[in-house]
């Protein structure tokens, strides 16, 4: 890859980061409903996707965390009435998540935004151009988790543990 390609997606990516940047100071105008934070969001889309009772343990592999940062955040959502906690019934030192409706509806309409602020960015794009972006992204972040960088590496061996080359 060329030194101009690299600086573009570079570039693209550190643009891409406005999509999960807070629109607000964080707080909300008057008269506005609350904010939900976005780690509440990523736990309720974890949980909706794990499937029947995954653990905390499951939603921070899911969401590649630690799993104590995985239990502060599932412990937010469940204090936020977006997720219900309980003893698992084969381990009682598990614990076992399930959606609220307050949480099946967040999910629902956190989807919805998304899907709609999308269509939004694509209009005025072919449907074989979404495809194409839809194919290509969908590869390149399926790369991105299967090779995290190594932040020991020296400059240009980010890929070092991964056993990958950075050619």
């Amino acid at each position: 890859m060329n030194s101009s390609a690299e600086q573009r997606i570079d570039e693209a990516l550190i643009q891409m980061r406005k999509l999960w940047a807070p629109v607000t100071s964080g707080r909300p105008a008057a008269g506005a409903p609350p904010v939900v934070d976005l780690s509440t969001v990523l736990v309720v889309d974890a949980v909706s996707r794990l499937g029947v009772g995954p653990s905390i343990r499951q939603v921070a592999e899911h969401l590649s965390v630690a799993q104590t940062t995985a239990s502060r955040i599932v412990d937010k959502a469940v204090a936020g009435g977006f997720v219900s906690k309980q003893p698992a019934d084969d381990d009682v030192r598990r614990s076992e998540l399930a959606l609220s409706p307050r949480g099946r509806e967040l999910l629902e309409r956190s989807v919805e935004f998304r899907y709609s602020y999308l269509r939004t960015i694509v209009e005025g794009w072919s449907s074989e151009e979404v495809a194409e972006f839809s194919r290509l992204l969908s590869r390149f972040a399926r790369t991105v988790a299967d090779t995290p960088p190594d932040p020991t590496a020296p400059p240009g061996g980010a890929l070092a543990r991964s056993g990958r080359s950075s050619s």
